[in-house]
């Protein structure tokens, strides 16, 4: 069992319909722009990017107890396009390994926590069967419940969660992993770059 299916069992999501899960995007792009501010502490060369040298002194100075070679890991697993830096969305992601793995963030890393907890709620909203991965009809259920019929007609709903998969699925393999969800999740509530898809 994944770290992220045992959250999952040892919790239950709060979110009870996509309407909840909208009205939490406010907070959590609050806490990203908490997070952001520790990417760019983390970023000392000023590039905009994370090395592996960064992140590992990142994780030295806030407390991160992980072994280097999981660090290592983590960091390899988050560099989705295998340049060997992070950027800030890859960055979110690898802070998440560092909190699924670890289980409790460092003091200084709070805001971290908060954020996780709200993606995970929010990703367990719609892996009803807690696989671990969202399929194209969880995603889409997730987003028709809670939709009043005047919504639903004017969004064009079917397409509309199609439309929301798509985005979540950037690898297109019919599977939306944790990672996935959280870089759609934080460009969907990035501030001044992409309207909120909802």
């Amino acid at each position: 069992m994944s770290c992220l299916q045992s959250k999952g069992v040892e919790r239950k999501s709060g979110i009870r319909h996509i309407n909840t899960l909208l009205l939490k995007f406010p907070k959590i792009e609050k806490k990203l722009t908490e997070v952001r501010t520790a990417f760019v502490a983390a970023d000392k060369d000023k590039r905009g990017r994370v090395t592996p040298e960064e992140f590992s002194t990142f994780c030295r100075e806030e407390g991160v107890e992980l072994d280097p070679a999981l660090q290592l890991h983590i960091f390899d697993e988050s560099d989705m396009n295998q340049d060997r830096t992070l950027d800030f969305q890859q960055f979110v992601v690898v802070c998440a390994w560092i909190y699924l793995l670890q289980g409790e963030m460092p003091p200084s890393m709070k805001a971290f926590a908060e954020l996780y907890d709200m993606v995970i709620d929010a990703f367990m909203y719609f892996d009803k069967n807690n696989s671990g991965y969202l399929d194209r009809t969880e995603v889409m259920n997730g987003f028709d419940e809670g939709m009043t019929p005047q919504i639903r007609s004017a969004a064009g709903s079917s397409g509309f969660a199609r439309q929301r998969f798509e985005e979540l699925d950037w690898d297109h393999n019919g599977q939306v992993s944790f990672p996935e969800f959280l870089y759609a999740i934080e460009k969907w509530t990035a501030t001044g770059e992409d309207e909120a898809p909802f």
